[in-house]
Order: C-alpha cells, then sequence, then structure tokens
C-alpha cells in the first residue's frame, strides 16, 4: 500500500506532500487555513 505524508507549516505558509518517499513531494506555497480551522484531506484510490 503506497504512503502519503503531510506537513503543514501554518507560520511559514506552505503545505508539503510525500507521496510514498521523500524524494518525490509536492510543495504548495502559500497555503493557509483560518486559526479556527483543522485541515482535513479525503484520498481517493483508483486501479493502476
Amino acid at each position: 500500500m503506497a504512503e502519503v505524508k503531510m506537513f503543514y507549516d501554518r507560520e511559514g505558509k506552505t503545505l508539503t506532500v510525500w507521496f510514498t518517499d521523500r524524494s518525490r513531494e509536492y510543495i504548495e506555497l502559500n497555503f493557509s487555513i483560518p486559526l479556527s480551522d483543522s485541515l482535513r484531506v479525503a484520498l481517493e484510490t483508483v486501479p493502476a
């Protein structure tokens, strides 16, 4: 099963997502959510 890891840096306003290994990362800059909200993520799998 593939693994997805996420790190949200509220101060730096970045969201970093790793798919399986850290060398395949995706960084979303200027990403922010209100302080009162939590970050919820939904994932969907598709047949390969």
